[in-house]
């Protein structure tokens, strides 16, 4: 049996414990927690740390195949400047070169203490890496393609990917890549698919101005890049006040759905989504939206409206680092009202709930297995982390 204590345990409820001790069997399910009501005790076996323990964390956004890419894209071009740059880097390594760089950023992110991932899948390069991984992975297989013709293959294509991920008892999902990348036909297949398996959804939503100009005005700079490109714009069928207004109708409204990113998301979508959605998350990936548009989504704003708020990292092509500590960091440095404890509830059971892991996952709670990380150099006096915490991995 093991048994850590800490100045602090954060529970990820809500709850704190001061001098808590967390009684783990040896596959590390909580067998017992323990409120000293705010006396250290000692007990046979304990290890005590100074600092703070909270359950492993959940990174809900992640595409762990373009982890090759870390530095080669360049920063701040907004949404279409990082898609021309993706398209032509993207493939130019061998296989074998992009799967070492996506095992390196899976030990990473565990060393991190993630220990569930959202993670994009446009291929089959990452089976390996996920199946002998200690991370729980939910994969979705991203389906995209504006030309009506080709839906029903692209379609089918998605799904031997999907077959692939099963075969080696991996969660995955077909799911849309973004709004503007689809054809009405791709999201009828997607949404039919998904009310059969029930999937959980994942999309990239709102994130350039220029998607909201696309859908309602057929005009800006993703409308610009794709009329360069000779596609037929008329896959946009009919105007809609915002992205999320026109999709919205496309997609199955019971199954769990992670609308990823936000960086644009005004209140009356916010205000639309939670009523159209039955099990909505607001996944944020603060870094990756401040290395590719320079702007944060309005927190402040989601924590008003927004019923579940999950963090992500995203990728390593447009991130430094794949740590969900790095992302909470920087929230709190643009809005430090929001408290650690809300801040570690986005991180990990929201997460949790996001990906369908709230049973075992996401909390310290008798029968779970969360996984456990010590954060040091916790700032006590404003019980919050700072740049100078560090983060080690218990169990």
């Amino acid at each position: 049996m093991y048994k850590f204590s800490a100045n602090y345990i954060y529970l990820g409820t809500g709850e704190i414990l001061k001098y808590g001790i967390i009684k783990l069997n040896q596959d590390g399910e909580v067998t017992e927690i323990v409120d000293t009501k705010g006396v250290l005790k000692e007990e046979a076996g304990m290890q005590f740390y100074g600092g703070v323990i909270v359950p492993g964390f959940v990174n809900t956004h992640c595409h762990l195949e373009l982890s090759h890419l870390r530095g080669e894209i360049t920063k701040h071009t907004h949404l279409h400047g990082f898609i021309k740059e993706l398209q032509s880097k993207r493939k130019q390594l061998s296989i074998e070169e992009i799967q070492k760089a996506a095992q390196t950023a899976d030990k990473r992110m565990r060393a991190a203490g993630i220990v569930a991932v959202g993670d994009i899948s446009n291929d089959a390069y990452t089976i390996a890496i996920k199946a002998s991984s200690s991370i729980k992975y939910i994969n979705f297989i991203e389906t995209f393609g504006t030309n009506i013709s080709k839906a029903e293959f692209l379609f089918s294509e998605a799904k031997k990917i999907q077959k692939e991920f099963t075969k080696k008892n991996l969660t995955a999902f077909v799911v849309p890549h973004a709004p503007y990348s689809l054809s009405k036909k791709l999201f009828e297949l997607i949404k039919k698919n998904s009310e059969k398996e029930n999937s959980i959804l994942s999309i990239h939503n709102q994130e350039t101005a220029s998607e909201d100009d696309l859908f309602a005005k057929k005009k800006g700079e993703l409308f610009e890049m794709f009329s360069s490109w000779g596609l037929d714009m008329n896959y946009i069928e009919h105007f809609a006040e915002s992205s999320l207004k026109y999709y919205a109708p496309k997609m199955n409204k019971k199954s769990r759905t992670l609308l990823i990113h936000n960086t644009f998301t005004k209140a009356s979508d916010i205000e639309f989504a939670e009523r159209e959605f039955e099990q909505l998350s607001w996944a944020f990936c603060p870094k990756a939206n401040l290395y590719i548009e320079n702007k944060l989504p309005d927190i402040p704003l989601f924590r008003e409206k927004a019923t579940n708020i999950c963090l992500g990292t995203d990728s390593l092509a447009s991130n430094d680092n794949l740590s969900i500590v790095d992302e909470m960091l920087e929230i709190q440095k643009a809005f430090p009202q929001i408290p650690f404890t809300e801040l570690l509830q986005w991180a990990t059971i929201n997460g949790a709930k996001a990906l369908g892991l709230e049973q075992t996952l996401g909390s310290i709670e008798v029968g779970k297995k969360p996984g456990l990380n010590l954060i040091s150099g916790f700032d006590f006096t404003n019980q919050t982390i700072s740049s100078a915490s560090k983060l080690s991995v218990l169990i």
